[in-house]
């Protein structure tokens, strides 16, 4: 800061000029000046003490109820607490508490805080559960539906305290001539180390055990078959592999390397090899996945992925957002397109899925849609997805192996031996 004193001594002549006498008259007159500029300062300065206003210790506190209820400011003496104002309301939402900050990271406490300045607090809400908030609420998917020419499909999932899921219920209808029904449901449950063990619909167990980045499978009713999965640093799969060899000599297995972005699934390379009836085969796929910039139904699971994926099999979802398109060695297809709530979460999703047969290309199309549970506060809820929707156990017999192979390995080309 620059002293009126130091002020002075800028403006004060420095040299002494030929004009002697002049000089001392400029010199003079400027110390007139700022002697006349010392006394002012020092009165108004004396005033501004004594007269103080009683009024400058007292702050306003203001309530930005963000879309609420108004709710009326306070004024109040500097070190002094404010009184909490009622609670504000807000259709469709549940008031949570007064932040400090716009982004919501430290609450007001009225029980303790005091009040040093002018500020303002902000409401938070969370949504009750119709997809209309801002982007806060924890949303579990509960139920998935859809229906196609073939069939009515419905899959129900259970979470524990922790949302990793507990029990996946799936539904089938099929609409034929034989109108066939059937319900499956599988339960799973964690030990210390996120390790689960499975018991599907006809009692059976499967087992995950893991020795360093390694998770084997064991369920009980394989023979000579083997699953193990290789993670990374992340907990993500980076590589499955698969082998199976039957009583009368016939075998296949194969190994698939994945690729992510973030935690986003975008490229599957696959090798398969399998000897059935005498005859060798192999088979090599490469799948692409893109993504929007949405949150998966299952954004806020805390259930593995890898489980998710590869035994549920849940791969055309997405670990954190949507997936919007799938494409299997560039002449398979499926697009999908998506409907949202306010949040950020699908409500709904319409897939098409095109490929060519004998020259002529065929077009399938179904929806689904999506129900979520009533969202929960995100505290303690870690930001990561997982894959989606169910289907029964795969069927892995030898008959129906070419059938059913892994979405992953769809065919680019065969070579018989």
């Amino acid at each position: 800061m620059l002293k009126l004193s130091n002020f002075c001594r800028v403006m004060e002549p420095e040299t002494i000029s030929k004009n002697e006498t002049s000089s001392r008259s400029k010199g003079y007159f400027f110390r007139k000046v700022c002697f006349a500029l010392l006394v002012t300062s020092v009165f108004f300065s004396g005033c501004d003490e004594n007269d103080k206003d009683d009024t400058d210790d007292v702050f306003t506190v203001t309530f930005d109820s963000n879309g609420g209820s108004e709710v009326s400011p306070q004024t109040v003496k500097s070190g002094e607490k404010a009184t909490e104002p009622k609670d504000p309301t807000r259709t469709d939402y549940t008031f949570d508490a007064w932040y400090k900050e716009t982004e919501f990271t430290n609450k007001w406490n009225f029980a303790a805080d005091i009040v040093t300045s002018n500020i303002t607090l902000h409401a938070k809400w969370i949504s009750a559960g119709n997809g209309n908030g801002n982007g806060d609420a924890v949303f579990l998917v509960t139920e998935i539906n859809s229906e196609d020419e073939e069939r009515i499909r419905r899959t129900s999932f259970e979470y524990d305290n922790q949302n990793r899921i507990t029990k996946v219920i799936s539904y089938y209808e099929w609409l034929d001539e034989y109108n066939d029904k059937y319900t499956w449901a599988s339960t799973i449950t964690y030990n210390s180390e996120n390790l689960v063990t499975i018991v599907d619909g006809d009692g059976d167990i499967i087992t995950f055990t893991r020795t360093g980045n390694i998770i084997s499978v064991n369920a009980s009713w394989w023979d000579n078959r083997n699953e193990t999965y290789e993670l990374n640093a992340q907990g993500l799969a980076v590589k499955y592999i698969y082998e199976n060899i039957y009583d009368d000599g016939d075998w296949h297995k194969g190994v698939s390397t994945l690729q992510y972005q973030g935690k986003n699934l975008v490229a599957v390379i696959s090798e398969w090899e399998e000897e059935y009836d005498g005859e060798y085969y192999s088979t090599v796929g490469h799948t692409t996945l893109t993504y929007d910039d949405k949150k998966s139904p299952f954004y806020h699971s805390n259930t593995p992925e890898w489980l998710m994926m590869f035994w549920f099999d849940f791969v055309e979802y997405g670990f954190q957002n949507n997936v919007i398109s799938i494409n299997w060695n560039d002449d398979e297809e499926l697009t999908i397109e998506y409907t949202y709530n306010a949040d950020g979460f699908p409500l709904s999703r319409k897939q098409t899925e095109r490929w060519w047969d004998d020259g002529v290309e065929r077009v399938w199309e179904y929806i689904e849609t999506f129900k979520y549970g009533t969202p929960k506060s995100q505290t303690g809820i870690s930001s990561h997805s997982n894959f989606g929707n169910s289907s029964p156990r795969r069927d892995v017999s030898k008959d129906n192996w070419m059938s059913t192979r892994n979405k992953f390995s769809r065919n680019v080309e065969n070579n018989r031996k």
